[in-house]
């Protein structure tokens, strides 16, 4: 079967209107870093990998980023 190509043209929010009031700062802070002299935006990896849900224990996961 093959799928016809229609565009993709959005009839409304992809997301409820009243969802929890914490916003992505709020979930994961970033914070200004001072990494090799250069100020640098960075999170907390456990926050991260807490907000995305990810399927795998948070040790196996972030070896398989730093790679």
């Amino acid at each position: 079967m093959k799928s016809k190509n229609v565009a993709l043209i959005g009839q409304g929010f992809a997301h409820a209107k009243n969802q929890s009031s914490l916003n992505f700062d709020e979930r994961i802070p970033v914070a200004i870093s001072d990494i090799g002299g250069k100020e640098i935006q960075s999170v907390s990896g456990r926050k991260l990998h807490t907000f995305l849900k990810v399927g795998r224990d948070f040790t196996t996961w972030i070896k398989a980023r730093i790679k």
